[in-house]
């Protein structure tokens, strides 16, 4: 069977076995690739590119590409592991940057878990009204190039 996903500006489509689709528990993340250098908690699409950007890395720098699944309820714990490991967090969210998602990860990270670097963001820009132009959508979505540029960042700060 295959199966096929619009998600965002991609279109994924993957060849899968029926007994392969089994429904994900809520509030389970799965770590899709193992690292120890840094954490990327990817949010919805954006795990294909934290995936690739951790690929164009591997040279540099291990990372651990941290898939929430759900984010209400969300797997703090398997989060706080992944960070007992790396020390580092980077998180990607297609949505505005005040008030997002990203934003509550990064606080309860910062308040409840133990980091030696600054952990950092990459969002979409505040205030931006997207309106239904296709272009501008795309230009506004976090890139692959700001996750390498961040991880390597923070990275080298902690």
């Amino acid at each position: 069977m295959v199966v096929f996903a619009p998600i965002g500006s991609l279109a994924v489509r993957q060849d899968v076995a029926p007994g392969d689709l089994v429904p994900v528990p809520l509030g389970t993340a799965r770590v899709h690739r193992p690292g120890t250098d840094v954490t990327v908690v990817a949010i919805g699409h954006l795990v294909y590119d934290a995936l690739a950007v951790a690929d164009q890395l591997a040279d540099q720098v291990s990372v651990e590409v941290f898939d929430p699944r759900t984010l209400y309820p969300f797997d703090w714990d398997a989060l706080a592991a992944s960070l007992a490991k790396t020390g580092r967090l980077v998180v990607i969210d297609d949505a505005n940057r005040t008030c997002g998602m990203a934003a509550e990860i990064l606080a309860t990270a910062a308040e409840e878990m133990h980091l030696v670097a600054p952990p950092r963001r990459i969002t979409r820009p505040d205030g931006a009204v997207l309106g239904s132009v296709p272009e501008l959508d795309l230009a506004l979505q976090p890139s692959r190039q700001a996750l390498a540029d961040t991880v390597l960042k923070v990275v080298k700060s902690g």
